[in-house]
């Protein structure tokens, strides 16, 4: 059976999922990275699949839709400000944004201010739209989105809790509308909220819904002067793990960094299972993926996990649902590694027995 490349993503550095060697995963042998695997469950060698494989697939990532929330405020004014524009201005123009789905709003602004309109906040100064490989003005959402950064001025409070009401639940929105696509909120901010709702427990209920009730990310940037318990509070309920902290030095460099890790975050590490394969309905009990870093001998199978909780270090792959599994979506460790590396190679077979951890 002839296998299908599934990408070309994936890291080198994926030989870090192996790392320690505990929960039945050691690391690979003979210098060259990889996973190997002694679950006992399933197949570890990768050739017995030839045996016992139906099918392969090639996983298309979801397309992603991306609302940014930026904090305008009065202290952002100044060098900062101006940092982060330029920030904003090269990822919009970054030829690897191409295929992203993006809507921009800036806060306090048009509504979303201290009177709390969750509604405003919800409505995007920019409209949700997708980049291309062309470069403004030819690409007229790329210019659309440069064009609110330069005319944007800071001044003004920090509504923080409306601005991510307002986010989420525009997110939501584009869930319901577009149920096969991915959809995440970047929060942007550089101080503590001073209006609206303050507690933190509110902000992680609010993050945390999303997530529970339609899968929506949040990640959450906190530059200099943020409360950085709180950023991290948002982005630990909203499925991310940890909040970005980033300070004054090279502030351009690093929010440019954090929005392409959250863009090859969310674009690399979610695959739609498909219905079928070979003319027959899939077994999610027999799906196995199968990666080759760059310099690796050869293929070796990523471990299953339950479920997001039971991600640890070493990586591994769970379904979105056990009971109705729609997508294929990687532990946060694995995701990480699955960066960086435009020779590998990743594989999804059926009719094997799944390798599970």
């Amino acid at each position: 059976m002839r296998r299908v490349v599934l990408g070309g993503w994936l890291a080198g550095a994926l030989i870090a999922c192996a790392a320690g060697g505990d929960d039945g995963v050691t690391p690979g042998e003979g210098g060259t990275g990889g996973i190997a695997l002694t679950t006992g469950s399933g197949t570890t060698d990768p050739s017995d699949f030839d045996a016992c494989a139906t099918a392969s697939h090639e996983a298309e990532p979801k397309p992603l839709n991306l609302y940014i929330m930026f904090d305008k405020s009065g202290s952002m004014l100044g060098p900062k400000w101006a940092a982060a524009s330029d920030a904003m201005q090269r990822f919009f123009m970054d030829p690897q944004s191409k295929g992203l789905q993006i809507a921009l709003r800036f806060f306090p602004e048009d509504g979303c201010d201290p009177g709390c309109s969750i509604n405003a906040c919800a409505q995007p100064q920019v409209d949700l739209g997708t980049l291309t490989e062309l470069s403004a003005p030819t690409d007229a959402h790329e210019q659309t989105l440069l064009d609110a950064v330069t005319r944007a001025t800071p001044g003004g409070g920090t509504p923080l809790s409306a601005a991510l009401d307002g986010a989420l639940r525009f997110a939501k929105n584009v869930r319901d509308d577009k149920p096969e696509e991915a959809s995440a909120v970047v929060l942007v901010t550089d101080g503590e909220p001073s209006d609206c709702q303050t507690s933190t427990a509110y902000f992680e209920g609010a993050a945390r819904d999303a997530l529970n009730s339609h899968e929506v990310l949040t990640f959450a940037i906190g530059l200099e002067g943020s409360d950085a318990s709180l950023v991290n509070a948002i982005a630990l309920a909203g499925g991310t793990e940890a909040g970005i902290l980033i300070g004054d030095g090279a502030l351009s460099d690093q929010l440019l960094q954090a929005f392409t890790d959250i863009r090859e975050r969310t674009v690399a590490c979610n695959y739609d299972l498909p219905e079928t394969a070979g003319g027959e309905n899939i077994d999610p009990a027999r799906v196995n993926v199968l990666v080759q870093p760059t310099g690796a001998s050869g293929p070796e199978a990523l471990p299953q996990v339950n479920g997001p909780e039971a991600c640890t270090a070493t990586g591994g792959w769970y379904y979105d649902d056990n009971l109705d599994p729609k997508d294929i979506l990687f532990c946060p460790s694995t995701c990480t590694a699955v960066q960086g590396d435009s020779g590998a190679k990743v594989e999804l077979l059926f009719g094997c027995e799944s390798v599970v951890r």
